[in-house]
């Protein structure tokens, strides 16, 4: 969190600077702001390097011998890693695909969707927050095992995450037309972008569940069930935004419905998925099904 946020700080400084050219250096434009990004970055990767190399909590990056590749690790860094960052491609291409059909609708409703996405992304925090603390923490309770303590930590995440997404839900509700005008004071623009925040607030709950059941079940080891059911559920809901706004109804808000009626969906499967009893490996692991039981029971 405090490199991130030093990178943030870097990124701010060196993008202002490279595009205005400030502090003597060269006025590059647009180009300024991606120079600036790049820095920030590399001074974050070095930052976190040496704090590994350093160590911390009795892990190092350094050492003899630590650099050998060892392929039982990497199969299993593999297996676990590759799915994790498949799904986020997916979500990723899922939300820029939906940019050239609300492009259909003009330009106003595209530049409200820009704003909507913003707004979006701050209600994701607690989610994401909460669901990497699931992570994180079943994963330890596993590993020390200690299956009840990880359904515990299941269960709070999730009550955790349900508060502050349905409290932020609510807020957006309320403060809709506020929140758009913050961006952009254009009339049509925050009305259009209004509508579609309180619809996203109305999908705040099935969001929080999605959130920390597939962190959750990260903790796990199981990082395939969240890339076929988010995966899945994100490109449905480009599929049915397209046919809502092409057949149905023409409208900003419309886009955002499809994902009002596939969250409750995507949160009830990631619950149904828990409660099989199914898991990568599952034979002669009865301590790891009791938990996902568990986390599946947590509503």
């Amino acid at each position: 969190m405090i490199i991130t946020a030093f990178v943030n700080v870097i990124n701010v400084i060196a993008s202002a600077a490279l595009i205005f050219g400030w502090l003597g250096l060269p006025a590059l434009g647009a180009v300024g702001s991606a120079w600036g990004s790049v820095i920030a970055r590399f001074a974050g990767a070095i930052l976190l390097v040496g704090v590994l190399w350093r160590g911390r909590n009795g892990v190092r990056a350094g050492g003899r011998g630590e650099w050998w590749p060892r392929m039982h690790v990497l199969c299993n860094m593999l297996r676990i890693g590759m799915p994790a960052a498949l799904e986020e491609v997916l979500i990723i291409g899922a939300i820029a695909t939906l940019t050239p059909v609300v492009a259909t609708l003009g330009t106003v409703p595209l530049a409200a969707h820009r704003v909507a996405i913003n707004v979006l992304s701050l209600s994701f925090l607690p989610g994401i927050g909460f669901g990497l603390a699931a992570t994180a923490l079943v994963g330890q309770a596993i590993g020390a095992q200690r299956p009840a303590e990880a359904r515990r930590i299941a269960h709070i995440a999730m009550r955790w995450a349900l508060i502050w997404m349905g409290g932020l839900g609510v807020l957006f509700i309320i403060f809709a037309e506020g929140l758009v005008g913050l961006f952009n004071s254009d009339p049509q623009l925050v009305a259009a972008g209004a509508a579609a925040v309180r619809v996203v607030a109305l999908t705040q709950l099935a969001w929080a569940i999605t959130f920390t059941l597939g962190g959750a079940l990260r903790g796990l080891g199981d990082t395939l069930s969240p890339l076929v059911i988010s995966g899945s559920a994100i490109w449905i809901c480009v599929g049915l935004a397209l046919v809502i706004v092409l057949w149905w109804l023409p409208a900003l808000w419309g886009i955002w419905l499809a994902f009002l009626i596939i969250g409750p969906c995507e949160a009830l499967v990631f619950c149904g998925n828990g409660s099989s009893g199914s898991h990568p490996g599952g034979q002669g692991r009865p301590d790891l099904l009791t938990v996902r039981t568990a986390i599946a029971r947590v509503l």
